[in-house]
């Protein structure tokens, strides 16, 4: 019995308890980690690939764009480096399974929502042509 219960501890400790957040407000890096980054996002004009570390691309309204993102006070900040610089934007993000609602200017700007597909295509670097 005590042979079990070490190797149930074991396990439990070599297991990632991080979950992503499935209903709400992402509020830490490390919940955007587990529930954002590595992930595709969609909408009718944008195509956006976020990888974990940091990087992010994809095409708008059939142009390329890419950039980088942190995530520091319950908000991403995302800057776009191509095709041009812009300033940084940082947005409150919510899911709601695997609807992502996207809050720009701190909270206090335009809201667009974006369908994710879990995980970026392997095929995706290639199809767009960008790489992270």
């Amino acid at each position: 019995m005590r042979y079990l219960l070490v190797v149930f501890l074991a396990l439990a400790a070599c297991t990632d308890t991080r979950l992503p957040v499935t209903n709400g407000r992402i509020l830490t890096a490390e919940q955007f980690q587990v529930t954002a980054a590595g992930k595709l996002f969609t909408t009718r004009d944008l195509e956006l690939a976020i990888r974990p570390n940091g990087t992010f691309s994809g095409r708008e309204n059939g142009q390329d764009i890419a950039g980088t993102w942190t995530f520091a006070n319950g908000q991403l900040c995302a800057t776009r480096t191509a095709p041009a610089p812009t300033p940084t934007d940082c947005q409150i993000w919510t899911v709601r399974g695997n609807s992502f609602t996207v809050t720009r200017n701190g909270g206090r700007g335009p809201s667009t929502t974006y369908v994710a597909r879990f995980p970026i295509p392997p095929s995706y670097e290639q199809r767009v042509g960008l790489a992270g």
